[in-house]
C-alpha cells in the first residue's frame, strides 16, 4: 500500500468513526474536501462568527465612537469557492 492509499484509507475510517461515534447525535456539519475535513456547528459560517465577534467587540467597548474601519482575515480560502 503507497501512501496515498494509506491515507484514503486513512481519511475513511475517521468520516466512519466521527459519523457512527462522537459526532453521530450532535448538531454538526461534517464537510469532506479533496485533502481536509471540516467539522462545525450546523448554521455557523465565517461570517456569522465575524458578526459575533465584531458584535461582542462594540458591547464591550460602548465608548467607540468611529466606525470599525476594516476587519483582517487570514486563512486558507481558496477551497471555498
Amino acid at each position: 500500500m503507497d501512501h496515498a492509499e494509506f491515507g484514503r484509507a486513512q481519511a475513511k475510517d475517521m468520516l466512519q468513526h466521527l459519523w457512527a461515534g462522537p459526532t453521530s447525535n450532535a448538531s454538526v456539519d461534517i464537510v469532506q474536501g479533496r485533502y481536509y475535513v471540516e467539522i462545525h456547528s450546523v448554521g455557523v459560517t465565517k461570517g456569522s462568527a465575524m458578526e459575533r465577534i465584531l458584535g461582542e467587540i462594540v458591547l464591550q467597548n460602548k465608548s467607540i465612537t468611529t466606525p470599525i474601519d476594516y476587519v483582517l482575515c487570514i486563512g486558507n480560502f481558496l477551497g471555498k469557492f
